[in-house]
């Protein structure tokens, strides 16, 4: 019950919150991670269905399981922008305009590393994660890897 009421208060107090931005200052919430419902995740039922003047948010979800579902259909459909997987080669080119315009260029031997990860993984956001990961490689660095997942690059 305890549990119960935190969360209630947590939810009221975001809601609350969302009602301060000014176009002097608008807020942009990105909230990604566990938001799903399902195992290892949370309902999405407290989050609001519309947002007030001044407020964006970016939802990120990896899979539409049976308790997202529900939250998805209420929200109007030019909502949603599916971000699906881009080729080997976008996601290269994502990566080597990141390095470059950190001035670092990648070894052999961390470029064979570098695009086995990408891929396993072709998404935009991971590309740009493996990328900022590679910039604090040294050209002597060895036994490096990459995780094959954007939250193992971001844990």
């Amino acid at each position: 019950r305890k549990t119960r009421m935190e969360r209630d208060s947590l939810v009221q107090d975001f809601h609350f919150f969302l009602t301060r931005p000014t176009p002097d200052r608008p807020l942009l919430l990105l909230l990604e991670g566990q938001l799903q419902g399902g195992e290892g995740g949370m309902s999405l039922n407290w989050l609001p269905t519309s947002l007030p003047p001044n407020v964006s948010m970016v939802l990120i979800v990896r899979n539409a399981d049976m308790e997202t579902v529900p939250f998805l259909k209420s929200l109007p459909p030019d909502c949603f922008m599916e971000m699906s997987a881009l080729l080997t080669y976008e996601c290269t080119a994502i990566a080597d305009q990141h390095l470059k315009d950190n001035k670092r260029t990648l070894s052999s031997e961390q470029r064979e590393i570098f695009q086995a990860a990408i891929e396993k993984c072709s998404l935009p956001l991971y590309a740009t994660l493996a990328a900022h990961i590679a910039t604090s490689w040294r050209t002597d660095d060895v036994d490096l890897k990459l995780q094959s997942d954007v939250a193992g690059l971001i844990n």
